[in-house]
């Protein structure tokens, strides 16, 4: 490959952007323990929930929050969610999920 197609490649390139969090003193902050998650041809709808109890007849859930996605979005979240449990693992070991 020649000089010159590398420096197109390279300004093809995006610019990394720096991402800043404006902090909210206002912002709800909730545990999780149990999720659903619905699907519509243009959202994914994941409600959040903690269990507060169970036996073997019920599980008493208490319904935390439900957040809304697009399509593209949600699959942003599932691949970042995917590389995060990865570096967990790989830092603290295997991850072995409930039935």
């Amino acid at each position: 490959m020649n000089k010159k197609k590398k420096a197109e490649e390279k300004t093809l390139q995006p610019k990394a952007r720096v991402r800043k969090l404006l902090s909210d003193p206002n912002v709800p902050t909730y545990y999780s323990n149990t999720v659903e998650i619905a699907t519509s041809g243009s959202d994914f709808r994941i409600r959040i929930g903690e269990i507060l109890e169970a036996s073997a007849e019920e599980i008493l859930v208490k319904h935390r929050a439900t957040l809304y996605f697009s399509p593209r979005h949600a699959k942003e979240v599932a691949l970042l969610f995917e590389k995060k449990v990865k570096e967990h693992e790989n830092k603290y070991g295997k991850i072995t999920p409930t039935e």
